[in-house]
């Protein structure tokens, strides 16, 4: 079984099932502080994980599988160009900030991530 299958087993063995908005995004903020207040690596990573942990749970309690949604997300993204200046710098440089798409790229060569056929099939 995988990571991704167990954890949200657990969520399911807790009686976690109901997606509340609300509650999602309190429990994800909750995780993001713990991530930004962390003294030390070890809590920035616990913090991290959690953020994932509430996010897999959040996607299947909306009747998705978790794995097939990520599987499109990343097929998405890396279908996207980066910037051709900051690819450029950061090449010379290194890597900072966020990441920038290309935002001449032709969109026939863009892949957009069809969420539908991630739908679980006893959901509704």
């Amino acid at each position: 079984m995988s990571i991704i299958k167990e954890m949200v087993k657990w969520d399911i063995e807790r009686n976690l099932i109901e997606f509340n908005k609300k509650n999602e995004v309190n429990m994800l903020m909750s995780e993001v502080n713990e991530f930004i207040d962390a003294p030390n690596e070890h809590e920035e990573i616990d913090g991290l994980a959690d953020v994932i942990k509430v996010s897999v749970g959040a996607i299947s309690k909306k009747g998705y599988d978790v794995e097939l949604v990520l599987e499109e997300m990343l097929k998405e993204i890396s279908s996207r160009k980066q910037n051709p200046t900051q690819k450029e710098i950061w090449e010379k440089w290194g890597a900072e900030g966020k990441w920038e798409k290309d935002k001449t790229q032709d969109p026939k060569t863009l892949y957009k991530a069809d969420y539908s056929k991630c739908l679980l099939k006893n959901s509704n």
